[in-house]
């Protein structure tokens, strides 16, 4: 009866194969999947199941060479339930790590197909991401038995190759911890293999993701260290250059102020082209980096000369926003600076000329590439945006405006405003989109339009929750916007004196 059943099974996937209409594929899976039933329920021989397996493991390496991975994965769970987890033979373990691995996979080359465009693993909807995710870890899980399952044996390359495979699927599913211990585990017990190098990037970068900064740090170190020394650099020049941005980055992230130069140093040695030449990926890594350093540092000439470089060289890379915005956010701060230069009055008249059409230029650019951030973060479903995209498109809405306020283009101003404001009615963060609005109108003498836009503004304060007060990201506090309503018709009214009204 037994042999039977598997014959039968093996004649419906034939039959399946070159007559679809007479048998389907799910006829052929449910056929293998009596025939496992069947061998448990009768306590078949271990002759009888391992000839069996054998047929299964056809079955799903035909469909797995295929790209039916549905499938695959169907015949490769009746293998595993057929002996049990813990009695799975090594090739069942790896074909589960190898179809999961291959379903993540094609999940996210669909989505690519979909967008017209290669995405990776950050760019998919959250659904898919954690599906993804899920299979990556699954992969993972199941390459770690098989090394398991096969370590003491004789086969040391298949033992490296599958503690290689479960640390990259436990990186790419975002298990930080099972990623570092299995690369920790191949750098510690294969020390000859080629994918060394490699594996101690890896471990630094998983490292850096945890937060453990100083263990990252000592492998990046220790790689760059090692790329010089002629007897055991080896293969490891490459991942030494890779080292470069994300060991400055570790250095500017960490608590400790007092690497911030080390990590300056070695941004500035790729810029002048130690690490790579100007068209490599370590290059345009650094001048992100170097910008937003920059940037942050308040150094705002040098953020700009660096990040229109890296706007430049970024094209449609999803870091593109996060470039625009802080290109843009140096020019508006840059002027702003300008502004107070020459508020001192301490400069020739002709340095002053100079001094005034930069911060007009700065502006106009600020302008341009804060609409660009308002328009391609638009773009980006909200339930895709990060937390700092959802930063950068609030904030350029009311940069936009901010900018034509100080270029004096109120009426640009006020349609930018206009916009903040409907974009985030109900944001308390709008009130300053309705305070520059009043403030606009006055500059233009419009004092009915002031009237109107101030009490719009003490009608929205008024619906405001006391809660909101409570959020200390809010440009200005309650007692603030209380003070400014009160003399919004005191200001217009002293300015309607100054027009002779």
């Amino acid at each position: 009866f037994l042999p039977a059943t598997l014959a039968l099974a093996e004649v419906v996937s034939l039959i399946a194969e070159q007559d679809p209409t007479s048998a389907s594929m799910e006829d052929a899976v449910a056929s293998y999947a009596r025939a496992g039933q069947e061998a448990q329920f009768a306590d078949a021989s271990a002759e009888f199941i391992d000839e069996l397996t054998a047929s299964i493991l056809r079955r799903f390496e035909e469909q797995f060479t295929r790209s039916e991975f549905g499938v695959a994965a169907q015949y490769i769970q009746i293998a595993e339930d057929l002996h049990g987890l813990a009695s799975a033979p090594p090739v069942v373990l790896k074909g589960q790590g190898r179809v999961s691995r291959a379903l993540a996979d094609q999940l996210i080359a669909d989505a690519s197909a979909a967008a017209g465009r290669e995405l990776d693993l950050g760019d998919l909807d959250p659904t898919s991401r954690v599906q993804a995710q899920r299979r990556y870890m699954r992969a993972g899980d199941y390459y770690r038995r098989h090394a398991d399952a096969i370590a003491g044996g004789s086969d040391d390359e298949a033992y490296a190759d599958s503690v290689w495979d479960a640390a990259q699927m436990f990186d790419a599913g975002g298990d930080t911890a099972e990623a570092i211990a299995s690369f920790i585990e191949f750098a510690g017990t294969l020390s000859e293999d080629r994918r060394l190098p490699e594996a101690r990037f890896r471990l630094a970068r998983a490292y850096q993701s945890a937060g453990q900064y100083v263990l990252a740090a000592e492998q990046y170190e220790s790689l760059i260290e090692i790329a010089q020394d002629p007897q055991r650099g080896t293969g490891v020049g490459p991942f030494a250059v890779l080292s470069y941005v994300p060991l400055a980055e570790t250095y500017l992230e960490d608590s400790d102020p007092s690497n911030d130069e080390r990590a300056s140093d070695l941004l500035e040695a790729v810029l002048r082209g130690e690490a790579g030449g100007v068209e490599s990926e370590t290059f345009a890594d650094a001048l992100v980096a170097m910008g937003m350093v920059r940037y942050y540092r308040g150094e705002y000439p040098q953020a700009i000369e660096t990040l229109e470089e890296a706007v430049a060289r970024a094209d449609d890379s999803p870091r593109l926003l996060r470039l625009r915005y802080l290109l843009a956010d140096s020019y508006r701060l840059e002027s702003e600076s300008i502004q107070r230069t020459l508020g001192e009055g301490a400069v020739a008249p002709t340095v002053a000329r100079a001094l005034r059409n930069t911060r007009e230029e700065h502006l106009s650019r600020a302008i341009e590439l804060f609409a660009q951030v308002r328009d391609q973060g638009g773009d980006i479903p909200a339930v895709r945006r990060s937390a700092a995209e959802d930063v950068y498109l609030r904030n350029a809405h009311f940069y936009l405006g901010d900018c034509a306020f100080d270029l004096e283009r109120y009426d640009e101003a006020i349609r930018y405003y206009g916009f903040a404001k409907d974009a985030y009615a109900d944001d308390p963060a709008s009130l300053i989109a309705m305070v520059q609005i009043f403030n606009a109108y006055l500059e233009l003498g419009d004092l009915e339009r002031a009237r109107t836009a101030s009490e719009r503004a003490r009608r929205f304060y008024e619906r405001l929750p006391d809660t909101v007060w409570d959020d200390p990201t809010l440009p200005v506090g309650r007692e603030d916007w209380e003070r400014w309503l009160d003399s919004t018709y005191e200001l217009a009214s002293l300015r309607a004196a100054s027009f002779g009204e």
